[in-house]
């Protein structure tokens, strides 16, 4: 999985070239996963802030997590596919979110026009 955080990393950070160099090819689908990598990152500390709070974040990601689960075990007829397919998932949208995020910093924010090194 290390190879594959790696290309949906670049993948992220390469759609900001895109949106630089062609604006319309940039939509909200594509903040999806950086959306989800701050709630994922950032909302643990919901639990600093209130039990309640903490909780309905933990949930939220179980709910999602137990969703994939069951639905690749289910499709697939393999719980081990199942679990893959968890961490696949989760792979895939904090890498996307991961590169997305960095390159956006480094276009935006600190004006390297180039952006970070794919």
């Amino acid at each position: 999985f290390k190879k594959f955080f790696k290309q949906v990393t670049r993948f992220g950070a390469a759609r900001i070239n895109l949106y630089v160099r062609h604006r319309e090819e940039l939509s909200v689908l594509h903040l999806f996963p950086l959306v989800f990598s701050l709630y994922l990152l950032l909302g643990s500390s919901l639990f600093l802030a209130s039990s309640l709070l903490g909780f309905i974040w933990f949930g939220s990601i179980a709910f999602y997590t137990l969703l994939i689960l069951v639905d690749a075990s289910i499709q697939n007829k393999n719980i081990l596919i199942g679990l893959l397919s968890v961490r696949a998932s989760f792979t895939q949208l904090l890498g996307y979110g991961w590169g997305f995020l960095r390159n956006a910093i480094e276009v935006f924010i600190k004006g390297n026009k180039k952006g970070i090194k794919l």
